[in-house]
């Protein structure tokens, strides 16, 4: 679901889609959530074997991710610290079965802390996001800077 709503980013801009994709693979959905359990409670790092991107040249970076517990997966936190977001316009975007990207937004802040963090996009089984019509708006506000 996540990945589909990337395609669409990209086709939209014209952009590239790197997939975040850690070195051991989680698996069916029940090992998945119990491993992402274990993982925020542990604090390790997780390795993956996406290379960080290349920013240079990048002015926005839209940033796509599950919601694990009610915030990004440790292993796109982990990722994210090595791109080296900077100053950049940062936009979250993300799916869910219940819960909000609230809590995932607050740890982009902490990862990223002077990057321009836009209006995040979320996609739910409880609240389907209308992507065209974010998309719109993220358009007219990047038209006003």
């Amino acid at each position: 679901t996540t990945k589909k709503i990337a395609d669409a980013i990209a086709e939209r801009y014209g952009s590239d889609v790197v997939s975040v994709e850690p070195r051991d693979a989680y698996g069916s959905y029940f090992s998945s959530i119990l491993r992402a359990g274990k993982e925020l409670l542990a604090k390790d790092y997780i390795e993956v074997t996406t290379l960080p991107a290349d920013l240079e040249d990048v002015e926005v970076v839209f940033v796509g991710f599950p919601i694990w517990y009610g915030d990004m997966p440790k292993f796109v936190k982990d990722y994210l610290v090595k791109c080296k977001l900077g100053e950049r316009i940062v936009v979250p975007f993300a799916t869910s079965g219940a819960n909000g990207i609230d809590k995932a937004v607050k740890t982009l802040r902490t990862i990223a802390p002077q990057a321009r963090i836009r209006r995040p996009f979320i996609s739910s089984k409880k609240e389907k996001g209308d992507l065209v019509r974010w998309l719109e708006g993220l358009d007219q506000q990047m038209t006003k800077e």
